[in-house]
Protein backbone atom coordinates (compact mmCIF):
# COMPACT_ATOMS: atom_id res chain seq x y z
CA UNK A 1 0.00 0.00 0.00
CA UNK A 2 1.64 3.56 -1.15
CA UNK A 3 1.74 6.28 1.20
CA UNK A 4 -0.80 8.24 -0.53
CA UNK A 5 -3.61 5.42 -0.31
CA UNK A 6 -2.63 5.14 3.75
CA UNK A 7 -3.10 9.04 3.48
CA UNK A 8 -6.71 8.39 1.64
CA UNK A 9 -8.26 5.77 3.83
CA UNK A 10 -7.01 7.07 7.07
CA UNK A 11 -7.93 4.38 9.12
CA UNK A 12 -5.90 3.99 12.81
CA UNK A 13 -3.62 1.88 11.59
CA UNK A 14 -2.84 4.23 8.67
CA UNK A 15 -2.56 6.98 10.90
CA UNK A 16 0.06 4.75 13.00
CA UNK A 17 1.80 3.89 10.70
CA UNK A 18 1.98 7.49 8.79
CA UNK A 19 3.20 8.86 12.56
CA UNK A 20 5.43 6.25 12.87
CA UNK A 21 7.37 7.14 9.72
CA UNK A 22 7.30 10.80 10.30
CA UNK A 23 8.27 10.38 13.77
CA UNK A 24 10.84 8.02 12.13
CA UNK A 25 12.24 10.64 9.82
CA UNK A 26 11.83 13.63 11.71
CA UNK A 27 13.17 12.83 14.57
CA UNK A 28 16.45 13.10 14.25
CA UNK A 29 18.77 15.40 12.21
CA UNK A 30 16.97 15.01 8.87
CA UNK A 31 13.67 16.92 10.77
CA UNK A 32 16.62 19.09 12.23
CA UNK A 33 17.36 20.19 8.90
CA UNK A 34 13.33 20.11 7.94
CA UNK A 35 12.96 22.47 10.50
CA UNK A 36 15.90 24.58 9.84
CA UNK A 37 14.60 25.07 6.10
CA UNK A 38 11.11 26.14 6.56
CA UNK A 39 12.07 28.98 9.44
CA UNK A 40 15.07 29.76 6.70
CA UNK A 41 12.28 30.40 4.06
CA UNK A 42 9.98 32.28 6.70
CA UNK A 43 12.74 34.76 7.58
CA UNK A 44 13.56 34.90 4.14
CA UNK A 45 10.45 35.75 2.78
CA UNK A 46 9.73 38.50 5.48
CA UNK A 47 13.03 40.10 4.56
CA UNK A 48 12.14 39.77 1.09
CA UNK A 49 8.73 41.44 2.16
CA UNK A 50 10.93 44.88 4.00
CA UNK A 51 13.37 45.42 0.80
CA UNK A 52 11.10 44.55 -1.79
CA UNK A 53 7.60 46.06 -1.80
CA UNK A 54 6.24 44.71 -4.87
CA UNK A 55 6.30 41.21 -3.34
CA UNK A 56 2.50 41.13 -2.83
CA UNK A 57 1.76 40.97 1.04
CA UNK A 58 -0.38 37.80 0.56
CA UNK A 59 1.90 35.86 -1.21
CA UNK A 60 4.40 35.85 1.20
CA UNK A 61 1.77 35.25 4.39
CA UNK A 62 0.66 32.68 1.85
CA UNK A 63 4.04 30.75 2.39
CA UNK A 64 4.26 31.67 6.16
CA UNK A 65 1.26 29.80 6.27
CA UNK A 66 1.86 26.89 4.44
CA UNK A 67 4.83 26.00 5.93
CA UNK A 68 3.20 26.46 9.16
CA UNK A 69 0.55 24.37 8.32
CA UNK A 70 3.10 21.45 7.80
CA UNK A 71 4.84 21.49 10.49
CA UNK A 72 1.73 21.75 12.55
CA UNK A 73 0.16 18.84 10.55
CA UNK A 74 3.37 16.30 10.93
CA UNK A 75 3.10 17.15 14.84
CA UNK A 76 0.03 16.01 14.71
CA UNK A 77 0.40 12.79 12.56
CA UNK A 78 2.96 12.14 15.67
CA UNK A 79 0.75 12.67 18.06
CA UNK A 80 -2.39 11.09 16.86
CA UNK A 81 -0.65 7.61 16.29
CA UNK A 82 1.08 8.23 19.79
CA UNK A 83 -2.77 8.54 20.57
CA UNK A 84 -3.75 5.37 19.32
CA UNK A 85 -1.20 3.17 20.58
CA UNK A 86 -1.71 4.29 24.05
CA UNK A 87 -5.26 3.79 23.35
CA UNK A 88 -4.33 0.08 21.76
CA UNK A 89 -2.07 -0.52 25.16
CA UNK A 90 -4.77 0.39 27.57
CA UNK A 91 -7.63 -1.95 25.85
CA UNK A 92 -5.06 -4.65 25.98
CA UNK A 93 -4.22 -4.28 29.26
CA UNK A 94 -7.96 -4.23 30.15
CA UNK A 95 -8.43 -7.23 28.60
CA UNK A 96 -5.42 -9.13 30.26
CA UNK A 97 -6.86 -7.82 33.50
CA UNK A 98 -10.69 -9.12 32.83
CA UNK A 99 -9.61 -12.72 32.32
CA UNK A 100 -11.60 -15.19 34.29
CA UNK A 101 -9.34 -17.00 36.78
CA UNK A 102 -9.94 -20.33 34.95
CA UNK A 103 -8.39 -19.57 31.66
Amino acid sequence: MTIQERMDRQADEDKVYIGDLIQHHIGGEFGELIKCVAEGIKERKLADSETDPSIPPDRILGVIVGLTALQTELGFCVNEANRLKEEKREETEVKTEVKPENE
